[in-house]
């Protein structure tokens, strides 16, 4: 998609269409946003740990690069067995594991890692959502994005303005392109 039909879109709500092996590395939803993800057919395996745990010790690639270039199925085989082998780190380090089938919806907490594998074809629409106990810990992170962080003060002092202590900001308050934090 271009950059301006891709605006065009909401950048929270996704439609998922993945086939054998294919899925996600293990990731953390960004800016302390939780997700859904409603499976409709096919079949999903999931696997999550609590936010405290450290990324190299389940096997998440420290360099931004391999991050993104390497299939989701080598950490299913390479690190999974370790971690979820009877006398793994995984139950030390909290491994939730999930199977999810078509019909069925899951929610990742905000701050979990989390990584899926899809065992045959699979169709999914998932939704990420920023809570408002999160939005103290999240607003630091968004305010460099001057226009994001600028929209939501705007539906915030709009649709919840209880909500403005939160992000430091006075109801009365201009934000036309920067916000306090």
């Amino acid at each position: 998609l271009t950059p301006r039909l891709r605006a065009g879109f909401a950048q929270n709500r996704f439609f998922c269409l993945g086939g054998e092996r294919t899925g996600s590395t293990l990731h953390v939803d960004p800016h302390f946003t939780g997700a859904w993800n409603t499976l409709l057919c096919g079949e999903k395996r999931w696997v999550l740990f609590p936010p405290d745990t450290a990324p190299d010790e389940i096997g998440v690639p420290t360099d931004l690069r391999d991050r993104l270039r390497t299939p989701c199925a080598y950490w299913w085989h390479d690190w999974y067995p370790r971690l979820a082998a009877k006398g793994g780190d995984g139950e030390r380090l909290g491994l939730r594991e999930v199977v999810q089938r078509a019909g069925e919806t899951i929610y990742v907490p905000p701050g979990w890692w989390h990584a899926v594998l899809n065992h045959g074809w699979t169709i999914a629409v998932t939704e990420n959502q920023l809570s408002p106990q999160t939005l103290p810990r999240t607003w630091p992170q968004l305010l460099p994005d001057g226009d994001r962080s600028a929209r939501l003060a705007r539906a915030l002092r709009r649709l919840r303005p209880e909500l403005l202590p939160a992000i430091g900001a006075e109801a009365n308050e201009d934000d036309g392109g920067s916000t306090t934090g």
